[in-house]
């Protein structure tokens, strides 16, 4: 009894040490990916321009061996034994459609996924866009581009080094909340200029809020998610994450053909505010069913 009551508090000790820490470590992850943003392709140029682009090729090969041995060499800090499937029975088409049914129940996770959803969609295939901004709008070429791209990933860092002083969950629903009404904000003035010094200046500050937009939703998401159906919900923010700005830029480079970059773009910015005004009502409910973890 004594031995199962100290395991039980240290497994209480760990699981509120993995919740403070969650916003830090996602705000990290952020930073990271975002400083290799712009670095990444920074150094490419000056490889390119000293060797060629199959220098620049197999640097990159490389660097993917750096990575598999930074990878082999974590190790977890409390090892825990895996949680048991509860059905092993069921098939990975039946596991998948538990994780969307649970996600879609959940009182907080649903909302939030849906939020994603709308911001993945119709705001953020601006970064997927860029090169037509560049080429076409700000008649800049390459240049543009590297400044425009260099200009989100800054601002990103910046916005992700804040985060990462947060220890707390309280309050990252209404940061996500605003952050992604900025966004649409940010990107609908984006469209209006054909300025290149004013878009790199409104997509320096875009990228602080898409990452505050991406980092809050994410931390809220896996906070709150049980632990049988943690892979499987984080899986969907997976494809959201990643698949839904490709499926908007898309349908925004189609509708381009006719209307040119601008007003596709900026009528998704502007359909995404509208549902943001529509969700008002749905955001305390939401928080108190996240940051209560």
């Amino acid at each position: 009894m004594l031995l199962h009551s100290r395991r039980s508090h240290h497994s209480r000790k760990c699981e509120r040490f993995c919740t403070l820490s969650l916003p830090i470590a996602v705000a990290l992850n952020s930073i990271n990916f975002n400083t290799a943003r712009f670095v990444g392709p920074t150094i490419a140029g000056f490889v390119i321009v000293a060797g060629g682009a199959s220098w620049a090729f197999l640097a990159n090969a490389l660097s993917y061996g750096v990575m598999q041995i930074m990878l082999s060499l974590i190790h977890p800090l409390t090892p825990t034994a895996p949680v048991p499937r509860e059905d092993k029975s069921k098939s990975l088409l039946g596991e998948m459609l538990e994780g969307w049914r649970y996600a879609a129940s959940h009182p907080g996770i649903g909302p939030m996924l849906g939020l994603m959803i709308v911001s993945s969609v119709l705001t953020r295939p601006v970064v997927e866009l860029m090169p037509g901004f560049a080429g076409e709008v700000f008649q800049s070429g390459a240049h543009g581009l590297a400044r425009l791209s260099a200009a989100i990933g800054i601002g990103a860092i910046i916005g992700g080094v804040f985060l990462a002083q947060r220890e707390r969950l309280g309050g990252l629903t209404q940061l996500n909340y605003w952050s992604g009404v900025a966004v649409a904000v940010l990107v609908i003035l984006f469209t209006a200029t054909d300025e290149l010094w004013l878009g790199v200046a409104i997509l320096g500050i875009g990228g602080g809020a898409m990452v505050f937009n991406g980092t809050a939703g994410q931390t809220l998401v896996q906070a709150a998610v049980a632990a049988p159906m943690r892979g499987r919900v984080l899986g969907i923010y997976g494809i959201i994450f990643r698949g839904g700005p490709a499926l908007g830029a898309l349908a925004m480079g189609v509708l381009s053909e006719w209307w040119g970059l601008r007003w596709p773009v900026a009528g998704g910015a502007f359909l995404a505010l509208l549902y943001f005004a529509w969700f008002w009502r749905r955001l305390p409910e939401m928080a108190r069913s996240l940051e209560g973890g």
